[in-house]
């Protein structure tokens, strides 16, 4: 969970980069480890304490709104002062220290508390004001959050401890708010949001939240409300739900403050320091600490793999790792002591493949071998759950869809695959995303459960390579970034794209400042993306059977990319040794 935190990081400190922030939007929930009370808590306690006289039976809101409406603004103020004068959690300070930095720039808050107020005090922050609904001119609020006199805007839309009068808006306010508040409500949330500790349970708030606009980060212990649900897949923020632990309002607010305010120090430009890009290569199961952004679909994968579906169905677009998650991702999630895999790049002669790779595992003559119960043996003589991963699965499709009988032979090879037994062997079966593989997939009525790696949005593919730069001790420059996003805006830049650009600049950013142009030729940019997309180098290379192989050529790729003869000559005669030996993940360079 605290990965999505970090992501939360790194998007944060790229919008300051860029000059805008993310907007902050919080609830009861954020005040609970301050003391204070839910509304509904107070109400009846109020209730008990001043308004005895009144009916004990009926709707809670009901007699309340007849003792507030009865009792005068200082008796409100008394009422309301034992509950909502506390002091600021450690949640709060750590909140306070992120604005002071200049990570917020504007909090929507429904709370009547002034906890936040007073953390800034704590911390000597002062530049700031607070718009507070009921206090202010329903006109001139969108002014002064819009263009605020202070650099932090506090915006309280629900009232709070100094306007008592305004304390708890009646029903029919709160079913919906005046068209300013309305119009101004959905700007401000439209843009990248953090919303903690709140409900969600107010009409007026769900009516007038954005549904279209930036990233939504939602935070709260049981994750995001059943009614938010619809907004974060709209907004494509499904994956930004941080629940558990870390969830909670001090949890999360310390760790983010760590993440953006005491990031990793790079290393000394003396000391070594180790690449963790991969160059024209997919992540593999032992590097499974340094492959981030794809933890959402790994636990979904896994999930589904615990229900022991036979065989699943997983695809997404080219050369966007979908590879590197299932090995790095997927495999090496599993428990060894429950779990065995195999790993296969599929031939185009798929069941005679399979007969090899059994007949080598049981050691008896392939010819002999019906792997249609060959797997469950070998899964039940080691006593563990087999997942036999069948990548590259598009190869064996388009050999099936050229020939007539293509489907029918397909159905027959599934229902070879799933003769198995479910709780014994799985398959997971890998392509691109294709319409028509998955027509002829299923033509013949065989249904299987399948999970979509879709292609990661630019800040999230940023927020993976500085994940990986961090943990390396590598910090690249600002406009390095901002050209890489520019670059992952583009619709033939991949993920295979990203690591090999970053595993160059990687090696080039100890020179000194640098543009990317200086950096990544456009002959180089050019050679890169024909051997990623026109020769397709990788999986040219990941079909090598033996990994001393793989690890050979990649090596000698990497000078080829360098475009000087001179430094080509003088990497091999420096480094030849190291080119016939396997190299250690994190390369160092």
């Amino acid at each position: 969970m605290e990965a999505r935190i970090t992501t939360l990081a790194q998007l944060m400190r790229l919008k300051k980069e860029n000059g805008s922030t993310f907007v902050l939007m919080f609830g009861a929930g954020a005040s609970l480890s301050s003391g204070i009370k839910k509304t509904d808590v107070m109400m009846t306690e109020l209730l008990a304490k001043y308004g005895a006289d009144l009916a004990a039976e009926g709707d809670l809101m009901d007699r309340f709104d007849e003792l507030w409406g009865r009792s005068t603004e200082e008796q409100r103020r008394l009422f309301l002062a034992p509950y909502l004068d506390r002091q600021p959690s450690a949640g709060y300070l750590k909140l306070a220290e992120l604005i002071q930095a200049g990570y917020f720039e504007l909090a929507i808050t429904f709370n009547y508390d002034d906890l936040l107020r007073k953390a800034l005090v704590q911390i000597g922050y002062d530049d700031y004001h607070v718009v507070v609904r009921g206090e202010t001119e329903l006109g001139k609020i969108g002014g002064l959050v819009e263009s605020p006199p202070k650099k932090f805007t506090l915006l309280k839309l629900h009232g709070s401890l100094f306007s008592t009068d305004t304390f708890l808006f009646d029903r029919r306010e709160m079913n919906s708010y005046p068209p300013e508040i309305d119009a101004l409500f959905n700007r401000l949330t439209g843009r990248d949001i953090v919303v903690c500790g709140y409900g969600f349970a107010d009409n007026c708030v769900i009516r007038s939240f954005s549904n279209n606009g930036g990233s939504v980060f939602w935070v709260n212990p049981s994750g995001a409300p059943s009614n938010a649900k619809g907004f974060l897949l709209n907004r494509n923020s499904k994956d930004f739900v941080v629940s558990g632990e870390f969830g909670y309002f001090d949890p999360f607010f310390s760790e983010l403050r760590r993440e953006i305010l005491e990031p990793p120090s790079p290393a000394p430009i003396d000391q070594p320091r180790a690449n963790p890009f991969k160059f024209l290569e997919s992540f593999d199961v032992g590097d499974k600490d340094w492959f981030f952004g794809r933890e959402e679909v790994t636990r979904e994968v896994v999930d589904k793999l615990n229900q022991h579906p036979g065989a699943l169905y997983l695809y997404g677009p080219s050369k966007e790792g979908k590879t590197s998650l299932v090995r790095a991702g997927v495999l090496a999630a599993l428990p060894a002591e429950t779990h065995e895999w195999i790993y296969l790049r599929c031939q185009s002669e798929l069941e005679q493949q399979l007969r090899g790779v059994l007949g080598q595992r049981l050691q008896r003559d392939p010819a002999a071998i019906d792997p249609g119960t060959a797997f469950e043996e070998l899964a039940r003589s080691h006593g563990k759950h087999l997942v036999v991963v069948l990548d590259q699965f598009e190869r064996v499709l388009k050999v099936l869809a050229a020939s007539e009988d293509g489907a029918e032979q397909l159905a027959a090879l599934v229902r070879l695959l799933r003769g198995n037994a479910a709780d014994q062997v799985t398959f997971i079966l890998v392509a691109p995303t294709d319409g028509d593989y998955i027509t002829l997939l299923w033509t013949q009525g065989i249904l299987l459960p399948f999970v979509q790696v879709k292609k990661l949005k630019p800040e999230e593919a940023l927020a993976v390579v500085g994940r990986q730069a961090g943990k390396a001790g590598l910090a690249f420059d600002p406009e390095l970034l901002t050209a890489l996003r520019a670059k992952l805006t583009e619709s033939y830049f991949t993920l295979a794209h990203l690591q090999t650009i970053c595993y160059l600049l990687a090696e080039k950013s100890a020179a000194g400042r640098k543009s990317y142009a200086a950096l990544i030729g456009s002959d180089l940019e050019s050679s890169l993306d024909s051997a990623i997309r026109d020769s397709d180098v990788m999986n040219f290379v990941e079909d090598f059977p033996a990994a001393h192989e793989r690890k050979l050529v990649r090596s000698f790729l990497k000078i080829v990319s360098e475009p000087s003869r001179r430094t080509i000559a003088a990497h091999i005669r420096d480094r030849f040794a190291d080119l016939l030996k396997d190299p250690q993940y994190p390369e160092p360079f």
